[in-house]
């Protein structure tokens, strides 16, 4: 991870960090997600993107247990 810009920790001691990382050699980047345990080892790790610059902004932990993320994608792919 390049850059961590949230790190929330979850009721049942877990920790999930978010944030994004640079592609080497160009300037696109990718978000990328991932999950502690409670003592801190890595659970899992995810990245999301494509060619374009695509950013995890903020993310909140949800009154049901869950994750709310919020970003900026860059996706030529999605314009009409």
């Amino acid at each position: 991870m390049d850059l961590a810009r949230t790190v929330i920790c979850l009721s049942d001691g877990r920790c999930a960090l978010f944030g994004y990382g640079i592609k080497s050699f160009t300037e696109s980047t990718d978000f990328l997600m991932a999950m502690e345990t409670e003592d801190h080892k890595l659970l899992w790790g995810k990245t999301y993107g494509g060619t374009h610059k695509d950013e995890l902004r903020t993310a909140i932990a949800t009154l049901d247990g869950g994750i709310f993320s919020l970003g900026i994608v860059k996706a030529s792919s999605l314009l009409p």
